[in-house]
């Protein structure tokens, strides 16, 4: 899994281009992208600092969730039968 890169790294590429390096002249002088010095541009610019945010986890399923009530009239009745989950027992009369 990858990692993110430290904030003191951030912040001296940071106060490089405060000084008047391009991305580009900062990103070669420590070794980063200079695609990498724009996000962290822009994110100390929206929140205020350069730190990373979080890395993997689950990303997407506030957007499911935002919509549980109108998944669950649609599933009516059936809701149990469709989403409980089948122990090996029942399995067996469907695996032939």
């Amino acid at each position: 899994m990858s990692r993110a890169l430290s904030v003191d790294l951030r912040v001296r590429v940071l106060g490089a281009v405060a000084a008047g390096a391009t991305h580009r002249e900062a990103a070669e002088r420590f070794g980063v992208s200079a695609a990498s010095v724009s996000r962290w541009r822009k994110r100390e610019r929206d929140q205020g600092d350069p730190r990373p945010g979080r890395l993997g986890g689950d990303r997407r399923s506030d957007r499911i969730e935002a919509h549980h009530d109108a998944v669950m009239a649609a599933l009516g009745c059936q809701t149990a039968r469709n989403i409980a989950p089948r122990s090996a027992s029942n399995l067996d009369p469907l695996m032939g």
